[in-house]
């Protein structure tokens, strides 16, 4: 497989806020996406070709992993070649797979493909319960692959083997915080997990009340695509099983939180930005919510079949937000939160997937905002209010607050200190850079730390 850097360690960023930002800024592909389509394709042993790939810490950890476990084909620039083949059965190398989140899904591939996986754990962003110590939950995707009739061990990591995998019928809410309403940590992971297995499983899976999101809604057009079945009713999903042997070409969907981060950007900074390779019709339905919610904040947006216009308003309306599991994403909240703090009024933000996502809100408070996280409950309130720059540095500790740092940083005048530990990197595809081409200023003060894989 092809060569790429290593993914960079502790880095300073300085932000020269305080100017309106505009041009164009191509949007990337979809690194939720990728984790799971590369992870069917090793299910149900298929060659394939994708392409719009994101090169980032996701792209090049979950590579690194598939190529110590045999994997052939090449992954260069945007486009990845793989053929996952020659593959033996080995257990996932536990250095690589604790560095990103996305490795999880390599638990049912395995599974599925050689009837046995050994898994020590993920990584990624340490906003899971605090019983966890931040660490993700993975109980659901145990009980999942003991629904298909796998034996699991959990202790010390996940040991899973399965001689035969029978399709069955899972209800996800199940999985849920809440008894009538999607929502929770373990709702989305579970879906994933049920379609990677459904489609290498014998006989048909029903999946009651699914997680219906941009990346599982990618990865049901890439198993129909393969020849599986995927048919909706009401809010169950049924999949069969099926195969086509032909090499596969599939066009990865653009990143909707990237888009977001931009429109965060613009709508805090001021200045208008054409984001352009946009995946058409596609992206338009898995961001829907997001869009309208913003246009009702005031943020002036206009679109074609493959580019959005964002100019940031006059002035922004407070909003009150409520996220679960379908519907607005979470990983959009800590973006949309720093332009409601420029909007008069008071807004709201209830966060009831990742209830622990709020680290931001601390780096906003040393910027002078007026926010307020209850304590019993996952709402962060927003006063409107200027911000300034901080006295001290901000250390964000997980990828969406360092990008909320970013975009605070950009909308006030001044220079800000970030101490990025790597999360921006894992999260998106050239961000500072991309930020460039819209006349934005800023620049890497420092490179430390331990390099990437």
């Amino acid at each position: 497989m092809g060569s790429e850097g290593p993914a960079p360690g502790v880095r300073s960023l300085l932000v020269h806020g305080g100017r309106e930002l505009r041009g164009r800024i191509p949007i990337s592909g979809y690194k939720h996406a990728l984790t799971l389509l590369v992870a069917a394709a090793v299910a149900l042993d298929r060659r394939v070709t994708l392409r719009n790939v994101p090169v980032m810490t996701e792209t090049r950890v979950l590579r690194r992993i598939l190529e110590r476990m045999g994997a052939g084909g090449l992954l260069a620039g945007a486009t990845w070649d793989l053929d996952p083949g020659p593959m033996r059965s080995a257990p996932v190398p536990a250095r690589l797979s604790g560095l990103i989140h996305g490795s999880l899904y390599l638990v049912p591939a395995l599974l599925a493909r050689f009837g046995e996986v050994t898994f020590a754990g993920a990584g990624g962003d340490r906003i899971g319960p605090p019983r966890l110590g931040g660490g993700r939950p993975t109980d659901q995707v145990a009980a999942v692959l003991e629904r298909f009739g796998a034996t699991v061990r959990t202790r010390g990591g996940l040991r899973a083997t399965a001689t035969r995998l029978r399709g069955c019928s899972i209800d996800l809410m199940e999985f849920s915080t809440h008894r009538r309403r999607l929502r929770g940590p373990m709702a989305s992971s579970a879906t994933k997990t049920a379609l990677i297995l459904a489609a290498a499983a014998d006989g048909p899976t029903q999946l009651h009340h699914p997680v219906d999101r941009d990346a599982t809604r990618e990865l049901c057009d890439f198993l129909r695509r393969c020849g599986t079945i995927v048919e909706r009713d009401r809010d169950t999903w049924h999949v069969r099983p099926g195969t086509r042997t032909r090499p596969l070409v599939h066009d990865l969907i653009s990143d909707s939180t990237e888009i977001v981060t931009f429109i965060a950007c613009a709508a805090h900074a001021g200045g208008s930005l054409r984001l352009t390779g946009i995946t058409g019709q596609r992206t338009w339905q898995a961001i829907d919510d997001e869009l309208r919610r913003l246009a009702e904040m005031g943020v002036l947006l206009a679109r074609g079949p493959d580019w959005l216009d964002v100019r940031g308003p006059e002035e922004l309306r407070p909003l009150e937000l409520e996220i679960e599991c379908n519907g607005f994403s979470t990983d959009a909240h800590p973006l949309v939160a720093v332009p409601l703090l420029g909007a008069p009024g008071v807004s709201r933000i209830t966060d009831h997937v990742w209830t622990n996502r709020f680290a931001y809100v601390r780096m906003l408070l040393q910027m002078g905002a007026r926010a307020h996280k209850a304590r019993w409950r996952p709402t962060v309130t927003l006063h409107g209010g200027r911000l300034h720059a901080p006295a001290g540095p901000l250390v964000p500790t997980d990828s969406r607050a360092a990008a909320a740092a970013v975009v605070a940083a950009l909308g006030v005048r001044g220079t800000t200190r970030i101490i990025d530990a790597g999360h921006l990197d894992r999260s998106y595809e050239r961000l500072i850079d991309k930020l460039g081409y819209a006349d934005a200023d800023l620049e890497v003060e420092a490179l430390a730390g331990p390099a990437g894989p």
